[in-house]
């Protein structure tokens, strides 16, 4: 709303009086609540409040010095913005007014219906006469059209309507997507069968199918118990009874340890667990040198201590760079529990889930 004297960079005073800026942000509000306040008022065509408002921002504007006020000037320019355009929606200007009547009649012009007139109008007559001679003929006609409208209707000039239309409506088809298919065919409703109670050949609980995903549970959990199984067999082999028919412990590390591949030395404390947890197995600490050894033992049996044996629970983080600095402390040239085919979705032997590490087996 500012002219070319408040568009210069001079206009922006920050040390404009406080009060008279206080002044102007008041009496743009003041503005502004009397311009919503009158807006239906204002869109009327023949109003002219919303140019009287207009003409007062312009006054209040070369007030403005700061951004503080320029934010309400812009704000009562929103305001007047959308009742402006309210405003000229509603303005008719009278200039075309569409008759439908006199755009029926230049039709019919057009298409030649003003000599089928003319031709039909003796028709019309002879009508008249037979109409009035014959109370019957009187009831058919104003039952619907008679034959000389129907006949003008007919003999109009349609097609030099539609050459005339057709260059204004005629354009290249686009290209659309189809979102569904041709033909759906609608879902048939099945009839439940009646259970008969009396039926002989319902079938057993034994012969019932178990769920494929059933069966993979069942088939891991054996494939652990086999492994867990083969574990304890190796630990018996490393721990032979000496002299004294007490099996001698042996080095955690070195036992569960496989230097040509690190994810079967993960699998091997994997398993390992299991004895552990399930009393077949137990861990402590050499006296000498302060390292985890490993023992085969018998199961705890309820009865043998007074007080509650509480389980525990142990979370280890082994990485890589730890499993090889293993190896070369202890000198683990060979693993006591020998090394297992398998194959990942790699489909190469040697390998865990498909993975191979710097160290594993190819």
């Amino acid at each position: 709303m500012a002219d070319d004297d408040n568009e210069d960079p001079s206009h922006f005073n920050p040390h404009e009086d406080r009060e008279k800026r206080k002044q102007v942000r008041y009496e743009y509000r003041e503005l502004i609540n009397e311009t919503e306040k009158n807006s239906l008022e204002f869109t009327k065509p023949e109003s002219r409040g919303l140019h009287k408002a207009l003409d007062r921002a312009e006054e209040l504007f070369s007030d403005v010095k700061q951004t503080r006020e320029a934010v309400l000037d812009s704000k009562f320019l929103v305001v007047a913005a959308k009742l402006g355009r309210v405003q000229a929606q509603k303005l008719q200007t009278h200039l075309v007014k569409f008759d439908a009547d006199v755009f029926a009649e230049k039709l019919i012009t057009l298409m030649g219906g003003r000599s089928v007139e003319q031709a039909a109008g003796q028709a019309n007559s002879s009508d008249d006469d037979d109409d009035d001679n014959d109370d019957d003929n009187t009831s058919t006609d104003t039952a619907g059209p008679s034959r000389s409208k129907r006949q003008r209707i007919q003999n109009l000039d349609w097609n030099k309507l539609g050459k005339m239309s057709t260059p204004n409506f005629k354009r290249t088809s686009t290209v659309t997507f189809m979102f569904g298919p041709l033909a759906i065919a609608p879902p048939t409703k099945k009839t439940p069968k009646p259970r008969d109670p009396n039926n002989k050949d319902k079938p057993k609980a034994s012969d019932k199918v178990t769920p494929s995903q059933l069966d993979k549970i069942e088939s891991n959990e054996e494939a652990t118990t086999i492994e867990v199984s083969r574990i304890y067999k190796y630990l018996r082999k490393a721990t032979d009874p000496g002299d004294d028919g007490e099996c001698i412990p042996v080095d955690f590390f070195k036992f569960i340890v496989n230097p040509t591949s690190f994810s079967q030395t993960i699998e091997n404390m994997f398993h390992l667990a299991f004895l552990i947890k399930d009393g077949r197995a137990r861990i402590d600490l050499d006296e000498d040198t302060v390292l985890p050894r490993i023992v085969p033992c018998e199961p705890f049996q309820e009865g043998q201590c007074t007080n509650p044996v509480m389980k525990k629970q142990v979370m280890v983080n082994f990485s890589f760079a730890e499993y090889k600095e293993i190896i070369d402390v202890f000198n683990i040239k060979e693993s006591m529990i020998p090394s297992r085919t398998t194959f990942g979705r790699g489909g190469s032997s040697g390998l865990t889930n498909g993975f191979h590490r710097d160290g594993d087996s190819p």
